[in-house]
């Protein structure tokens, strides 16, 4: 059970000056930017966030500046990487993050000072599973502030594209697959194809010879080439693909590697714009196929949602495009289809058999780590932002969904212009959200969706997690 969590407690890192009694959710003043439309008008306010490099920054909007206060780390140095969730309770100093454990995949409460960064882990680990998004809303029962938290409990694994590479956030299990590949010489003849997959400082060919025009060709219309790592790997080891084509040396037997030589070899890892890189929820490329071949809408038809002509993977997938045939990327031969790659990701080698995904909200008792769980839910959330203690509101990258603790609903509200909304905050009337496609802050419509003004860019890049509070919370006091 959960218990009651007084207004005026004192068991904190450290003591607020001139906060005489919990502010109430929402009262902090005027709205939060203009692209709200309320106010033209910089509030007395800061956000705080931290970034995919594990780094507190914060941006006051007054002064419209941004600063990177520091690592998020605790008291012996070491780094709270990978925190995703963090709320505040209004009248208290101390941001209330979530950990997760790599030891043992469990999620740590931990307390975060927002003027140095020093971390804190308080109380008993919570179950294992990564905490993507929290909140803090007035609970009904005890009528304080209380902290909620949605939980991930299925199979799928967060990950960002760093110039071609997919750089998983957690570790995880890898699959890749050869979806297609179409590229001929002219039209007299097809032209080999042969990838090399690597991950971290290690490579594998498990299609054949990566020097082997023939031995290791993927290029056969056969299909079948997908390659499943034996062992989970650690996080942040990037995953690459390179890929060469190959063309007749004109004196060798085309029917054994000697009768090829390379024609351009090509790495994701390079950052090259001769690799397109895709993920849920990015518009399907409108490139026809070169000398009447199939254009890369037809490698990716499985993928595409034709409702939003966007592609559709999961949360876990990312498609590499390979163009090997030319530099000349403004030319008709440009087509992007010479190689087109799957790669999926998961917690364990199993679950890439038996994939699954869903979280659960939490009602989370901060001091001490014990939660009560509220409601299994079928999405994977990145972001959480509280209506009340019955209703939440939760971004799964694009889409906008409304959370109904009472009717046990998840409701879709509707699709974010922009993509990857890894944080959300109701402030006020207004809900905010931070897109990593665009790194803005934009105001949300509840009910649709749809962009509230002119999203603001803050000069942070890549959000995981953020939270609104007022200038006055830095008027800091040493706690004995």
């Amino acid at each position: 059970m959960m218990k009651n969590h007084q207004c005026g407690t004192r068991r904190r890192l450290y003591a607020s000056v001139g906060l005489a009694s919990c502010m109430g959710l929402g009262l902090f003043g005027p709205a939060l930017y203009p692209a709200h439309g309320q106010s033209a008008s910089s509030p007395d306010v800061s956000l705080y966030g931290i970034n995919a490099n594990d780094e507190l920054v914060r941006y006051d909007f007054a002064a419209g500046s941004v600063a990177t206060i520091g690592q998020v780390r605790n008291n012996d140095g070491t780094a709270l990487g990978g925190i995703k969730g963090m709320a505040h309770i209004p009248g208290q100093l101390n941001l209330i993050g979530f950990w997760n454990d790599p030891s043992d995949g469990r999620a740590r409460v931990v307390y975060i000072r927002p003027d140095t960064a020093l971390g804190t882990l308080v109380g008993t680990p919570l179950d294992a599973g990564e905490i993507t998004g929290a909140t803090v809303a007035v609970s009904s029962a005890s009528g304080n502030p209380e902290v909620y938290a949605v939980q991930a409990t299925g199979s799928a694994v967060d990950f960002q594209i760093d110039t071609g590479q997919v750089v998983p956030t957690e570790q995880f299990a890898a699959r890749v697959e050869v979806l297609g590949a179409a590229i001929s010489y002219g039209g007299q003849y097809d032209i080999p194809v042969t990838v090399q997959i690597t991950a971290g400082n290690g490579s594998v060919e498990p299609f054949g010879s990566y020097n082997g025009a023939v031995s290791g060709n993927v290029n056969t219309n056969q299909g079948g080439y997908s390659y499943t790592y034996p062992d989970t790997m650690e996080p942040n080891t990037p995953i690459a693909v390179n890929a060469t084509s190959w063309v007749k040396n004109g004196y060798g037997d085309p029917s054994t590697n000697n009768g090829w030589r390379r024609y351009m070899s090509v790495s994701s890892a390079s950052g090259t714009a001769q690799v397109k890189v895709l993920r849920d929820g990015d518009a399907v490329p409108n490139i026809q196929g070169f000398l009447n071949q199939g254009s890369v809408v037809s490698f990716v038809s499985d993928y595409i949602d034709p409702t939003s002509n966007t592609i559709q993977l999961q949360a876990n997938q990312a498609i590499y495009l390979f163009e090997l045939g030319t530099t000349n990327l403004s030319s008709a031969a440009a087509d992007f289809q010479d190689l087109v790659v799957l790669v999926t990701l998961a917690k364990d080698v199993q679950s890439l058999q038996t994939p699954s995904a869903g979280s659960r909200l939490l009602h989370v008792d901060h001091r001490t780590g014990s939660f009560e769980a509220l409601m299994s839910l079928a999405n994977q959330y990145d972001g959480l932002a509280a209506e009340s203690d019955q209703v939440f509101y939760g971004t799964s990258d694009n889409q906008l969904f409304r959370i109904d603790v009472g009717a046990q609903t998840e409701t879709l509200v509707g699709t974010a212009q922009y993509g990857r909304q890894s944080a959300l905050e109701l402030y006020q009337a207004d809900l905010s959200g931070f897109s990593k496609d665009v790194d803005q802050l934009m105001g949300l419509d509840p009910s649709t969706a749809a962009t509230i003004g002119t999203p603001l860019s803050l000069g942070a890049a890549d959000l995981e997690t953020f939270v609104i509070l007022p200038n006055s919370v830095l008027q800091f006091a040493a706690f004995d």
